[in-house]
């Protein structure tokens, strides 16, 4: 993933059809993030992926999801057009960590 400056950020927020929200910190029902309010302040879909569902200042202005089937049902249901399997191939978990060993391996 390539780095950008933050002036640059309202460009790259919009240039995406839809935003995967992923924090640390889940569950807190006070932890907002800085990058959640400006990419809905750029007008972006937001998938926040979380544990806890939380009922706070912006949850009614994104999809909460805790589960694959969440995921699909927000997908299929909404005006996104995206390939499920592309964003699991592309962007979980598993493809990270297979993406870090490539790198250590490398060295």
């Amino acid at each position: 993933m390539q780095s950008f400056l933050y002036q640059d950020s309202k460009k790259h927020y919009q240039s995406g059809r839809i935003h995967l929200n992923v924090n640390t910190c889940d569950g807190s029902k006070t932890m907002l993030s800085r990058r959640l309010i400006e990419l809905l302040a750029c007008g972006a879909t937001v998938i926040d992926i979380t544990n806890h569902k939380n009922v706070n200042l912006l949850s009614r202005f994104v999809y909460q999801i805790a589960t694959k089937k969440e995921f699909e049902k927000v997908i299929r249901h909404s005006n996104i057009n995206i390939n499920h399997q592309f964003l699991v191939d592309n962007y979980s978990v598993n493809c990270l960590i297979e993406r870090l060993k490539f790198l250590t391996k490398r060295k």
